[in-house]
């Protein structure tokens, strides 16, 4: 008798751990971590009017800037918690809040020193599921370029060591020799090595580029041509019978 009152009592101790247990199974978790998997973190630019002085001169000057927009998307807060940590970085208090279509945005101010890593990682509200992130994105912050007003520069801002921010640190001894080699075309705007192109492959590539006009020019050279001979024939056969 005490034994059955003895599992009757375990019984309805343990009821609730396995009904809490039965509302994260495995289908549940893999649910979630499927979800988890699809959230992005991306960072969007944004134009903006800036002011800076310029490294060279010294003077003020005012310029077409870009600062970042840190979205996150895909990002059910019904299900989820996230964490993002990377260090000591303003952020827009405004564009806090509830989202309404699982998209959060945080504005990136400008003005960095150096590049910063953001860590962002997804967990499940329901801690029976699991206490372990879920899925975990890393995100660069650039740093400001403090050769983008340099002389070096000048005219080739497209060119990666030129850019208003940068991913890399370098000296202005490497930026003035690379700079040197854009400009002579020995390396593109990312600065790969641009392969030499042989003699025929550049003949291959000319008539690929320009075939519609080339097939055009033919057709005319040759149907004037035709046309030539044709008169030709007409006028001898006038005057020789």
């Amino acid at each position: 008798m005490k034994k059955i009152i003895t599992f009757v009592i375990c019984s309805f101790l343990l009821l609730p751990i396995f009904a809490l247990a039965a509302e994260c199974d495995n289908k549940e978790i893999v649910r979630l971590k499927t979800e988890a998997s699809k959230v992005e973190a991306k960072l969007v630019p944004i134009s903006v009017k800036k002011t800076g002085i310029g490294s060279e001169t010294g003077e003020k000057i005012e310029y077409d800037g870009t600062i970042f927009e840190l979205v996150i998307s895909n990002l059910n807060f019904n299900d989820f918690n996230y964490d993002l940590t990377g260090g000591d970085l303003s952020w827009d208090s405004t564009k806090d809040g509830l989202p309404e279509d699982n998209t959060y945005s945080k504005v990136i101010y400008n003005g960095y020193e150096e590049i910063r890593t953001l860590y962002l990682d997804i967990y499940p509200k329901d801690t029976n599921c699991s206490t372990k992130a879920m899925n975990s994105l890393k995100i660069i912050i650039p740093m400001n370029n403090p050769y983008h007003f340099m002389n070096a520069c000048d005219g080739i801002q497209e060119f990666y060591m030129c850019q208003e921010y940068i991913y890399d640190t370098y000296t202005s001894a490497n930026l003035t020799k690379e700079t040197e080699r854009y400009r002579k075309s020995e390396i593109d705007k990312s600065g790969k090595k641009k392969q030499k192109v042989s003699f025929i492959t550049g003949i291959k590539n000319f008539i690929v580029k320009y075939r519609i006009p080339l097939i055009v020019s033919s057709v005319l050279i040759v149907g004037a041509v035709v046309a030539l001979i044709i008169r030709r024939r007409i006028i001898m056969k006038k005057h020789f019978g």
